[in-house]
């Protein structure tokens, strides 16, 4: 019984071999945007930005689309978001309990981006510090 094991083993052993390992097609050419995280910094590329302690990166757009990412806080009541391109935006807020801004800039020739940021208006002091840091750290990273 236990040769019979061996033998089993030995030969799926052998079998290995004539499988060849290579890459699935889906995975050798990935559609999207390329990005990379560390502990402090969101690298998309095109753009590199320090996103907030503790907050979540969510990157919502989809593989075909241009980049867009949002910075959400840890309750989900703060939310800074960049988008590559350049977008338009609605003269007041929809919703009269929030508080938001926004900028754009042109990080190169060939990089624009747009940053909104969304808080409760009792939170607007604190949205704007943090979305200065962000900016900031936005502008610095080109």
């Amino acid at each position: 019984m236990r040769f019979i094991g061996i033998l089993f083993v030995l030969g799926i052993a052998a079998c290995t071999t004539l499988i060849p390992a290579t890459t699935p097609p889906q995975l050798e050419a990935t559609a999207g945007a390329f990005i990379s995280l560390d502990d402090e910094v969101f690298d998309a590329g095109n753009f590199r930005v320090n996103y907030p302690d503790g907050w979540r990166i969510v990157k919502i757009s989809v593989a075909t689309a241009p980049l867009e990412v949002v910075f959400a806080a840890p309750d989900n009541e703060m939310t800074i978001r960049i988008l590559e391109g350049l977008h338009d935006f609605p003269e007041n807020t929809p919703d009269p309990t929030r508080y938001m801004r926004h900028d754009q800039h042109d990080l190169s020739p060939d990089v624009s981006v747009t940053i909104i940021g969304q808080a409760p208006i009792a939170a607007q002091e604190t949205l704007d510090r943090i979305f200065e840091a962000v900016l900031e750290s936005l502008l610095l990273g080109r």
